[in-house]
């Protein structure tokens, strides 16, 4: 009897394990080298896979004034300073946010998407400066978060209005995304496995009578 319970255990902790666990994490934008003030700053990049935006906030190293955040899908990779574009959609945009914690979000993103998100604290657009470019990952894969500027503060000017820019030079401002993958938890082949293995154990069973 205590051989079937172990077997059994087996097929459970087996089955388990083999269940695809939803992935989620904040995109890691590096340490704080700097503070900037005055206009507003984020980054852009392109996304390596799909994935959904279930959070968005902004660093509080160089403050923890309210903050504003802005989200971006760009039709073509951003204009270089002092040239600026408006070719993008805002997928969202929110002003005025106290606390330290990320703003609740659903927001699809397809891989080769170019996405950009422009955030600040203050009246003023406070900016935790990180490295830029900066090698990054989103949900294990590889992507490069490059700078991106808008000569503007977000609490007062909205991005589609002025258009924004990247640079080659300082750094990309610290915002925080909270990321989530896409794909649902597959049931069939972990379910199937189990089975498998029940009917594995119920040979054994009968081998031992």
């Amino acid at each position: 009897m205590m051989i079937r319970k172990l077997k059994l255990s087996a097929v459970l902790v087996l089955s388990m394990f083999m269940a695809q666990s939803v992935s989620a994490a904040i995109i890691d934008v590096g340490p704080e080298t700097t503070v900037f003030t005055g206009l507003t700053r984020g980054y852009f990049f392109v996304a390596p896979t799909d994935f959904t935006v279930v959070g968005l906030g902004v660093a509080t190293d160089a403050s923890t004034d309210n903050f504003d955040v802005a989200l971006l899908l760009f039709n073509t990779a951003p204009a270089l300073f002092p040239s600026s574009t408006t070719d993008f959609d805002t997928l969202f945009l929110s002003r005025d946010n106290a606390g330290a914690g990320l703003l609740a979000t659903s927001i699809d993103i397809k891989s080769g998407d170019i996405i950009g998100v422009l955030g600040s604290r203050g009246a003023n657009s406070i900016n935790s400066y990180g490295d830029s470019p900066y090698s990054s990952s989103i949900l294990g894969s590889s992507v490069t978060l490059s700078r991106l500027l808008m000569q503007g503060d977000l609490r007062s000017v909205d991005p589609s209005s002025i258009g924004v820019s990247t640079e080659n030079l300082s750094g990309v401002g610290r915002v925080l995304i909270d990321v989530r993958a896409t794909e649902s938890v597959p049931v069939p082949a972990p379910a199937t496995l189990a089975l498998l293995g029940l009917g594995l154990a119920g040979l054994g069973w009968k081998r031992q009578k």
